[in-house]
């Protein structure tokens, strides 16, 4: 009886995707094709690849002398193809916030697929849920979500006609003490250029009361010149500790308009953060990526993920050339994951983008960051330049 009620699950999700007979015609496929052996290999390699060189000044109007920061970063990918039916990817990454960066290993694994809606990973996995794509200063969704920053797991996949499953160990910053293990569950349903993803993912230290849950979810809405994503994040962490226990509900919007040479990009986020009520003190990132530290019973696990709890951006963009756009950024950012903190800041000034060809593109900035809120509004206004080159391959 359990055997009939999954097989009636797994085909619900399905058809919502494909119909049923299509269905049965792809099971009917795993099951009598034997045409791509893994001894049949008509292997395939492709390279792919990015790398970023950027650079950015201080305070210009800062009395003490000019000092300037860079920041590295460069992956390079490689598909394997084996047939029809197996492949392979590795990635190898480097990363820094230096003139140089070491490259590493950055995670592989295999994959069987037998379908087009059917298929299973082995190896090192990466899940993340509710990215910040609009707002280009949260937009590494390995430190900043709205939903769930990037779990990194050694583990597997399954993937069904829109659902996806995975579990395993957890890996780099996303294990503990190596005894870490995390699953997560989406499922992305697509009507047309829209869709909507629902997730839900568990993680466990193996500890009496340290343990997460992260769920929420992804809709987007795409009507021809605007688009509309939101996104809706819970988080909570020390489930069964009610002493400790802190949750956080986080919701984005990210609204676009694009039509012919203008284009407006629009993100605002707000969370709502509980206390938790631990100890001792811990070091969170601020929104230039530079650490803090702050009292643990002032502060929430998801202060891992994002760096305040409200902010508000919006770029007009212009295409002055072919090649050339020009934009004007107004931001207004609370700088603190507390509430009750009053040293909000509004950031303007001037952003170029400039594609000369295919897969390059530089990025010329002036900002000014202006104090205005009621412990900062003494403070001197600021001004930084940045440079960004990117290149892909």
């Amino acid at each position: 009886m359990k055997k009939m009620t999954l097989s009636a699950i797994i085909l619900g999700f399905a058809i919502s995707e494909a119909n049923s007979s299509d269905i049965l015609s792809e099971i009917s496929s795993i099951k009598n094709s034997n045409d791509d052996t893994i001894s049949v290999s008509k292997m395939e390699i492709k390279i792919s690849g990015k790398a970023e060189l950027d650079a950015y000044t201080s305070d210009v109007y800062s009395s003490e002398d000019l000092q300037h920061e860079y920041y590295t970063t460069a992956d390079l990918n490689f598909d394997v193809t084996f047939n029809k039916k197996w492949s392979a990817f590795l990635a190898l990454e480097a990363d820094a916030a230096a003139e140089s960066a070491t490259v590493g290993y950055n995670g592989a694994w295999v994959k069987y697929q037998p379908t087009k809606i059917f298929s299973v990973k082995l190896g090192d996995l990466t899940f993340n849920e509710g990215e910040f794509i609009a707002y280009y200063g949260y937009d590494d969704s390995g430190k900043f979500a709205a939903g769930m920053k990037g779990h990194d797991i050694r583990g597997m996949e399954f993937t069904l006609a829109g659902l996806e499953l995975g579990i395993g160990f957890g890996r780099g910053s996303n294990d503990h003490e190596k005894g870490a293990y995390n699953a997560h569950l989406a499922y992305e349903l697509e009507y047309g250029d829209q869709y909507i993803r629902p997730y839900v993912d568990y993680k466990s230290y193996q500890s009496k009361n340290h343990n997460e849950l992260h769920t929420g979810v992804e809709n987007n809405l795409n009507l021809g010149a605007f688009s509309l994503r939101t996104v809706y994040g819970f988080h909570a962490d020390y489930l069964n500790d009610e002493d400790t226990t802190s949750n956080a509900h986080v919701i984005l919007l990210e609204p676009i308009f694009e039509m012919g040479w203008l284009k407006i990009k629009t993100s605002a986020m707000y969370a709502y953060l509980s206390n938790g009520k631990g100890s001792g003190t811990e070091k969170v990132i601020d929104k230039y990526g530079e650490p803090y530290t702050v009292e643990q019973n002032e502060r929430n696990e998801v202060a891992s993920e994002i760096p305040e709890y409200f902010f508000a951006y919006v770029e007009p963009q212009i295409k002055l050339v072919k090649f050339i756009t020009a934009g004007i950024p107004v931001e207004y950012h609370t700088n603190s994951l507390d509430s009750g903190a009053k040293i909000s800041t509004v950031d303007t000034g001037l952003r170029l983008y400039i594609s000369p060809i295919k897969n390059l593109n530089v990025m010329t900035t002036g900002m000014f960051d202006i104090p205005v809120d009621e412990d900062n509004k003494t403070d001197d206004i600021s001004l930084y330049f940045g440079l960004e080159s990117v290149f892909t391959f």
